[in-house]
């Protein structure tokens, strides 16, 4: 996430600091997940992020940096990748997830 865990990053840091991504070499510590997207994804991040800099709404900023970041980590997870392909494809996998696990009711 953006925000440190407990600790939420001021709204205008966020927006500079997205800023950086478009004059700096590197991703910097807070956006290190950048490197993850794929090619094709990398240039449609970089559409957004400057859309969404050039009418700044802080709160939208994080919602999309949050939502890019999820994205990259579905980029960067091989068993999710061979899961999507095998999806697409008809041959489905079933996923194991606890969190989709449906809770007992009362």
């Amino acid at each position: 996430m953006i925000p440190a865990e407990g600790e939420p990053m001021p709204a205008t840091a966020i927006a500079e600091r997205a800023r950086q991504l478009f004059t700096e070499d590197e991703p910097g510590q807070d956006f290190d997940w950048v490197g993850w997207l794929t090619p094709r994804h990398m240039r449609l991040f970089a559409v957004d992020l400057a859309a969404a800099l050039a009418c700044p709404d802080d709160a939208s900023i994080q919602i999309l940096l949050e939502g890019w970041q999820a994205t990259a980590e579905l980029d960067h997870s091989p068993t999710l990748q061979s899961i999507i392909a095998a999806n697409r494809t008809g041959h489905f996998q079933p996923l194991e997830a606890p969190w989709l696990t449906p809770r007992p009711t009362a």
